[in-house]
């Protein structure tokens, strides 16, 4: 760490050369990384698919996860987390309609959040201010920034969010409460390091003797000193025992201020949505974690949760505003563990069932605007120019001949469908070692899916004509048997035997499948198919080692919402009669065991059936409906609540605040109007017509 600027320059280029020119091996790198990450720190068995105790965020019992390549051709991974000491019953009770259990909800909720999710310095930031009090005395002030520093009002900061109005702020969000001079977190972070370097080497002459000590510290430097962390420190495998770069507290300042800290600034991307920073950079200090509702003008964020046991409460949407120290207003939300094991940016959010909705979607976004953004400049560009050629040429000549097809609009033709076809899948030498490692995909689960056909299975219930796979089977002496494929017989034929009577459908889904017998082949883990199915010469059911989660196939509306049922209606009404039995009838489908569409009635009712199960369920009595059902058929609710009613919190200072200086809608980043997509190449005619202006 005691290089020159110019040795620190040296490294960053070679490491940036170094990443361009070997992209398999910065894949091979990032797939290490993670596997630590998954299998240490999570502690999570990918083999057997189980949790191995309690990781840095607790115990895990289920993630989704995406792989994405940034701007420099690296790797990042964004991920959703189920942890145990978070289930769905304190998420609910967080809006329970009993004060008590709400506030003890809560309560618990906030610790989980405080003990995984980091918005501080921590105690290192300690100032050294040097201020002039009222009596126009120089004197130097040593205390926390909380002490020394006021925050502004609500409206800088809304400012400083502003993609214009952040450089007129420049980061600028406190003053001295004795001279009211403004102040930037960079100026608390330089002096907090010019304090920590002063009792680290306390002769100003040592100081002198350092330049690699000088602050600020080059952007080079700190890089260097943030990637090296965990080799320097906590008994890492390269010790440094110099005062300064030896220093934890120094060295933690460093690579938070490297991968947490927000720009300013900002950057291109804080402003995709709109002339304000999305990440809502900075936020405002706060002396502890809680949560932030927003209900909306007249309460009009309101949503009401109806529940299968027939309750409802009012649910608003909310985050959670975390604890945020004087000079810590632009610090990233991260994991300090995280941190300190891999030295890289993380970003951990947490907040209400809109906020993971979101999260699902963004996770799974095709990322093929972004990849193929370069490729489609240069194919417009080269098309543009060709096309303005052929003219010129066609101007140049006699208006009165005739025009003869020439080999220039031949292979402009030809370059336009060819952009047009290579611009649909493009994806980075370094993400395309990923996804051919990862058997062809971006994504990562925690456990197997499968499928469960709910659609097919009421078809073939009704006697009704279903899509089947047609499979032919030889058999020994008597030629060839051909025989219907279909998920809904592997169910309704399923073994006669005991383990078998009492399992429905998602959970034979989950814990079986299909395989197709062998000669000289036999498992423990094997059930032959009742006579009755189509296919019980030729294929047995296989117990899984690891349970799948079924994909739940079913049409929209056959699930209406739970409110359209009026459980607190003994009788059906002429509107919830139909909607009543539909529901039932797709919910007993899924989740009670059957043969015959009549194991599915009581007195010729679906609902009847089902109301019967949800009372029993309800005074806490054994079903024959799978109990877990019910907590699906919830979650499914709450989905498509959320999706319908979907309403993101605004934090406080967007409440409170007004933008003074809102923008116009943000362009698209083409230039060309009309051309954000790439047309087929059967529309390239009409392409050439509109890439000229």
């Amino acid at each position: 760490m005691k290089c020159s600027e110019e040795d620190c320059i040296a490294d960053f280029i070679i490491r940036k050369e170094t990443r361009l020119k070997y992209p398999g091996a910065c894949s091979l790198e990032f797939q290490s990384v993670m596997d630590i990450f998954t299998t240490i720190l999570l502690k999570w068995d990918c083999k057997t698919k189980t949790s191995t105790g309690v990781g840095i965020l607790g115990t895990v019992r289920a993630f989704f996860a995406a792989d994405e390549e940034q701007g420099r051709k690296t790797l990042h991974r964004h991920w959703q987390i189920w942890i145990e000491e978070m289930d769905q019953s304190l998420r609910n009770a967080i809006f329970d309609n009993d004060p008590d259990t709400k506030k003890q909800a809560r309560k618990k909720f906030l610790e989980i959040v405080d003990n995984n999710i980091n918005a501080s310095y921590g105690p290192q930031l300690y100032v050294k201010h040097n201020c002039v009090d009222g009596n126009n005395q120089d004197t130097t002030i040593v205390d926390t920034p909380e002490n020394i520093f006021e925050e502004n009002k609500p409206d800088c900061f809304r400012e400083a969010r502003h993609k214009d109005l952040c450089n007129v702020i420049k980061g600028n969000v406190m003053f001295c409460q004795s001279c009211n001079k403004t102040i930037s977190t960079a100026d608390i972070i330089n002096q907090s390091l010019q304090k920590w370097k002063d009792t680290c080497l306390p002769n100003m002459r040592a100081q002198d003797n350092r330049p690699d000590t000088k602050l600020p510290l080059s952007k080079e430097r700190l890089d260097m000193a943030a990637y090296l962390h965990s080799y320097h420190m906590n008994e890492g495998c390269a010790l440094e025992y110099d005062p300064f770069w030896g220093n934890k507290n120094i060295r933690d300042i460093l690579l938070k201020n490297r991968f947490e800290e927000h720009s300013a600034n900002h950057a291109g991307s804080c402003f995709k949505k709109g002339c304000e920073c999305r990440f809502l950079f900075p936020y405002m200090s706060s002396s502890h974690t809680y949560i932030h509702e927003d209900r909306g003008d007249n309460n009009n964020n309101k949503t009401i949760r109806h529940c299968l046991n027939g309750s409802t409460n009012d649910v608003y949407p909310f985050m959670v505003i975390l604890k945020r120290p004087m000079g810590c207003q632009f610090l990233n939300s991260h994991n300090n563990a995280i941190s300190e094991v891999f030295n890289f940016n993380t970003n951990i959010q947490i907040g209400d069932t809109s906020q993971v909705f979101y999260s699902t979607l963004y996770t799974c976004k095709s990322t093929q605007v972004e990849d193929k953004e370069n490729q489609v400049h240069i194919g417009r560009a080269v098309i543009k120019r060709m096309k303005r050629l052929l003219e010129e040429t066609q101007l140049s000549e006699n208006s009165e001949s005739t025009t003869e097809p020439s080999f220039g609009e031949g292979l402009s033709r030809v370059l336009s469908g060819l952009n047009a076809a290579t611009t649909r899948y493009v994806v980075s030498s370094t993400l395309a070692h990923l996804i051919i490692s990862n058997n062809g995909s971006r994504f990562h689960c925690s456990h197997p899916m499968s499928n469960l056909l709910v659609t097919q299975m009421e078809a073939s219930l009704e006697g009704q004509n279903t899509m089947v796979r047609i499979r032919t089977s030889k058999i020994p002496g008597a030629g060839v048997n051909c025989w219907q494929d279909c998920l809904a017989d592997d169910y309704i034929h399923r073994p006669i035997i005991t383990e078998f009577e009492d399992i429905c459908f998602y959970q034979m889904t989950s814990l079986y499948k299909k395989e197709y017998k062998k000669p000289k082949t036999n498992s423990l883990d094997t059930y032959e198919f009742n006579e009755s199915h189509p296919g019980h010469a030729f294929s047995r059911l296989l117990k899984l080692k690891i349970t799948t989660i079924p994909r739940i196939s079913l049409p929209p509306d056959k699930l209406c919402p739970i409110e359209e049922l009026e459980l607190n209606e003994i009788e059906s009404t002429v509107q919830s009669h139909d909607k009543r039995e539909m529901y039932a009838k797709m919910a007993l489908v899924m989740f009670y065991p059957f043969r015959t569409l009549n194991d599915l009635k009581l007195h010729d009712s679906y609902w009847k059936l089902f109301n019967k199960q949800r009372l029993c369920h309800n005074q806490k009595k054994n079903t024959k409906f799978w109990a877990k059902g019910f907590e699906i058929l919830q979650n499914i609710e709450d989905r498509l609540n959320i999706q319908k009613n979907l309403k993101r919190a605004r934090d406080p200072i967007t409440i409170t605040t007004i933008n003074i200086q809102p923008t116009e809608t943000i362009k698209s980043k083409n230039n060309y109007t009309n051309m954000t997509q790439i047309a087929d190449i059967l529309d390239m005619e009409k392409q050439l017509r509109l890439v000229l202006y």
